[in-house]
């Protein structure tokens, strides 16, 4: 009769114990967190068709189809967007590079004929200049036997920029859409000092470093005989578009640079190449050899 009140006591006595005991195994196991501390997340993760639902990547326009490839290669490789965008415009470049070997090849050769070259096409502009259509006809066929002569067409030469420049614009204006969109992760989806691809470059290092890249590669794009004053006055022209520039995103410039890195190193190394060719070196010694006899 004496235990069961006993034990009734004991297990009152214990259950607070055990209560308080389970309080705080619980609150060591678990994170304090401050109530003053809101806990966010700026972690965007971007979805295949975002950029469709935001108005963008469209399906029948070069601009869309660029900015349909920029979201696949964000997803798939994890890259943030600046690297994205610089391996995007690679990538484009790259599947132009046929097309650029075709049109340094014809730029070497001009180089190589210009001692032939150069005359009759200086008969062209002074038949132009003194309306003589019979002497025009006559020049333009000298030019033409040049150029069969040495089996080259003037074409080439224009095929390159006629396919590269709307495929450059195009990309460079697929970027600058998504910039002014403000799709989310190019906030903060730059590098070092342009943290936000969606503004200007703070310091304007990238506007000066694109300029600077412009006016270098102008005299290594021009045709050959491009006169200094011509290949100079490109030069101011691109000085003077540098302010203009100035305040555009800094994917725009991302973009830009690359494209023009890539390009102008690309030029200079097939120029070498293909100027060093055996073909070329023995056209070369021809010409200086006709020219030597001309004299």
């Amino acid at each position: 009769m004496l235990r069961r009140p006993l034990l009734q006591q004991t297990s009152r006595a214990l259950r607070p114990a055990t209560s308080a005991t389970r309080s705080q195994r619980w609150a060591s196991t678990t994170p304090s967190v401050s109530p003053d501390i809101s806990v966010t997340t700026d972690l965007v993760t971007h979805a295949m068709g975002d950029l469709k639902a935001m108005g963008l990547a469209s399906s029948w326009t070069p601009v869309g189809w660029f900015q349909q490839a920029l979201e696949t290669i964000h997803i798939t490789t994890g890259l943030p967007w600046w690297a994205t965008i610089v391996a995007g415009t690679l990538a484009a470049n790259v599947a132009l590079t046929p097309l650029l070997i075709k049109y340094q090849q014809q730029a070497v050769n001009l180089k190589v004929i210009q001692p032939e070259l150069a005359p009759a096409q200086a008969e062209v502009e002074k038949a132009t200049a003194a309306q003589d259509s019979a002497a025009l006809v006559t020049a333009k066929n000298h030019v033409a036997q040049v150029y069969h002569k040495y089996k080259m067409v003037p074409l080439p030469g224009l095929l390159l920029p006629a396919i590269s420049v709307p495929v450059f614009f195009s990309i460079l204006h697929a970027v600058k859409d998504m910039a002014d969109a403000g799709v989310p992760g190019f906030k903060d989806g730059g590098f070092l000092w342009f943290s936000d691809l969606t503004v200007a470059d703070p310091y304007y290092v990238l506007p000066v470093l694109f300029t600077a890249q412009l006016m270098a590669a102008v005299p290594v794009f021009c045709i050959p005989g491009t006169k200094p004053k011509t290949i100079r006055n490109l030069r101011i022209g691109a000085l003077m578009l540098s302010p203009f520039l100035a305040f555009e995103s800094s994917a725009y410039f991302v973009n830009w640079i690359t494209t023009m890195a890539y390009t102008t190193a690309q030029a200079v190394v097939l120029q070498q190449t293909i100027r060093a060719a055996p073909e070329l070196q023995k056209l070369a010694a021809k010409n200086v050899d006709d020219t030597e006899l001309m004299k």
